[in-house]
């Protein structure tokens, strides 16, 4: 049975959007029109809903039907490996953690095993189903914790979200951290782009330099950057020609940005953005 530890109350989730975030579409440390590569995927690999950065210069993937890791090799732009560890599903998110892979699914399965010891997978209780809808997974590497982005209801356990919610996994005493680690509350997005605005997090990781933790959405195409308090600090609107549905991101060691989406009756893609160190503010 998973137990649960207290980490911080809501009241200090819950944060000043208006007085906060100044720079809604500027400040980002990298010019999302202008990729420095687009990533054309096979046929088959029409949505990659989950991306890691698992060695030097090689990517690891899902898509949301099968339980199989798919290897991909930035140099050579071609998949180079692929390793079941699980049967059909809908799965949405996928990390590396050392020498483990951690793979979950939107009912909340969430599963560990490494590549070389195919078959052998480790199955980890959560306090997530069906309602919360997973739609992405990430690892803090700076505070060991696996990260859960709920699309669905952000209420778990004793907690009532109004708005989306990201809750953590404490990788070191493996446990689930009670109280949500983010809340997103889409009136104070809508009053930030002054329109409608449905944020529904699809992916989400967390900076390798600067440690801020960055959150895609599919349905109104975006991305959210936090700070190192849990506040907001940029959202950028992505373009529909770019990221015709954006699922998946993760982030190089030296901080170069992947961004996978979706094309329908197609092969996905999976746009490269380079680093901007001065411009990060």
């Amino acid at each position: 049975m998973f137990t649960f530890h207290m980490k911080r109350t809501l009241s200090y989730l819950f944060f000043f959007f208006l007085t906060l975030v100044v720079q809604a579409q500027k400040g980002i440390p990298y010019d999302l029109k202008n990729p420095i590569d687009i990533l054309s995927l096979p046929k088959y690999l029409e949505e990659v809903s989950g991306l890691t950065y698992y060695s030097k210069e090689v990517l690891a993937m899902l898509n949301d039907e099968k339980g199989n890791l798919y290897l991909y090799d930035l140099r050579q732009k071609e998949i180079i490996n692929k390793a079941r560890f699980k049967g059909k599903g809908d799965f949405e998110g996928i990390e590396r953690v050392d020498d483990h892979i951690y793979a979950v699914k939107s009912n909340g399965d969430l599963y560990r095993f490494q590549v070389e010891k195919e078959g052998v997978v480790e199955e980890i209780e959560t306090p997530f189903d069906d309602s919360h809808d997973i739609e992405g997974l990430a690892y803090d590497p700076f505070k060991h914790q696996l990260l859960f982005a709920l699309k669905g209801s952000g209420d778990v356990g004793n907690f009532d979200v109004k708005g989306k919610a990201i809750y953590a996994y404490d990788l070191v005493n493996a446990v689930f951290i009670e109280a949500p680690e983010f809340v997103i509350l889409n009136k104070e997005l809508e009053d930030l782009v002054d329109d409608d605005f449905d944020f529904r997090p699809s992916g989400l990781a967390v900076h390798p330099i600067s440690k801020e933790l960055y959150v895609l959405s599919a349905s109104d195409r975006a991305l959210l950057r936090f700070d190192l308090d849990g506040r907001p600090i940029s959202l950028n609107l992505l373009s529909k020609k770019h990221f015709p549905q954006p699922e998946g991101i993760t982030f190089s060691p030296s901080g170069k940005l992947f961004i996978s989406s979706e094309r329908k009756g197609k092969g996905g893609t999976i746009l490269v953005f380079e680093y901007q160190r001065n411009n990060h503010q």
